[in-house]
């Protein structure tokens, strides 16, 4: 089987829904939100036989598009019913207009990537392709006789689709191999803390709005200062937390720059991470609030892991997504908009 991948963003949605309805040999995770289509051309346009979408000089069939319209339908529908797709999203959208855009951004990505790999001589080699037919063999049989006969589905449609997708991953790999993947301990630390708010401004846990005047910011204060006592004396930090917060979480994992209450970030981390295994803070004195935190374990090694790992990948991202900016320039998209306006999420006919 051909090695599962996790991308940020080129081919987010459709991959990953083909992977949760088949069983797809690859995946990317999707990073901040759909790209833009980019469309050009003659709105209007019209093509020969089945074709609905033109990038460049690649055609799509109203065949490729309805296998990912497949693909949605199985996953929303799984949930939600068949009810979602005339959800109103405001301005007009509904929800299959929604996931239909979706669709046609991801295709048009899929086919300005592997325009440029094949430009560059990435190519999907003769293995490779074979690991992809046996995958394309696998899920046929997994494919309802139902689907496969109304939504026209046979093996050299899937080879093409998984084919793009694959090309598309390798793609990614080539041009992002000399990204840096050195990511220091420090740089994506994540430690484990416990801790007391007490808030002066903004929603306790109870959805109470706290807005308190300065003789009841002082006495709030003194409270602070007796709840550090009894803390640094020994008193169970967890159940003092529990008691006294006004945070419905009194434990975290987290890196810089991720404390929730975003206001006070910059002071929280000053004096979160300056603490070892085991110690505790000083009242801490933010704007919305005081804070008193113990750190139960400086740097979480897992957690550190996995953060490592989202730097690196948000690297790739971000040099991947700056290139294929460039490229979608050079690219004319147009779409028979008769033919996009005949795709929909209801049953198609046989």
């Amino acid at each position: 089987m051909i090695e599962q991948k996790k991308r940020y963003w080129i081919g987010a949605l459709v991959v990953l829904l083909i992977a949760g309805v088949v069983g797809g040999f690859f995946w990317w995770q999707k990073g901040n939100g759909t790209e833009s289509a980019g469309l050009t051309g003659e709105g209007g346009a019209s093509f020969a036989e089945d074709v609905v979408i033109q990038v460049g000089e690649k055609k799509v069939t109203r065949e490729e598009i309805m296998f990912y319209v497949l693909c949605v339908r199985e996953q929303y529908e799984g949930y939600f019913g068949s009810e979602v797709w005339t959800v109103d999203f405001g301005n007009g959208k509904t929800f299959a207009d929604m996931c239909k855009e979706d669709i046609l951004n991801e295709i048009v990505q899929l086919k300005i990537i592997t325009s440029m790999a094949e430009s560059q001589g990435v190519l999907v080699t003769e293995d490779e392709a074979d690991e992809i037919a046996d995958t394309v063999r696998e899920q046929m049989e997994e494919i309802s006789d139902y689907d496969i006969l109304r939504y026209h589905i046979d093996t050299e449609l899937l080879e093409s689709i998984y084919h793009d997708n694959y090309l598309s991953s390798k793609m990614f790999d080539v041009i992002t191999s000399d990204v840096d993947t050195m990511v220091s301990d420090e740089e994506a630390r994540q430690a484990e803390f416990q801790v007391l708010a007490l808030l002066t401004n903004g929603t306790d846990k109870n959805r109470n709005e706290i807005a308190m005047s300065e003789e009841e910011r002082e006495a709030l204060r003194e409270k602070a200062k007796e709840l550090w006592e009894q803390a640094d004396g020994g008193a169970d930090f967890e159940s003092l937390a529990t008691v006294h917060s006004d945070l419905a979480e009194t434990s975290f994992i987290i890196g810089r720059g991720a404390w929730k209450e975003e206001y006070d970030q910059a002071i929280f981390d000053e004096a979160a991470f300056s603490l070892k295994t085991g110690e505790i803070s000083q009242v801490v004195d933010g704007p919305h609030g005081f804070y008193i935190i113990r750190c139960v374990n400086e740097m979480d090694e897992d957690a550190t892991a996995q953060a490592k790992e989202a730097i690196i990948n948000e690297r790739q991202d971000t040099t991947f997504r700056k290139l294929y900016a460039e490229w979608a320039k050079e690219f004319e998209v147009i779409v028979d908009e008769k033919k996009w306006e005949e795709i929909t999420f209801e049953d198609p006919e046989e």
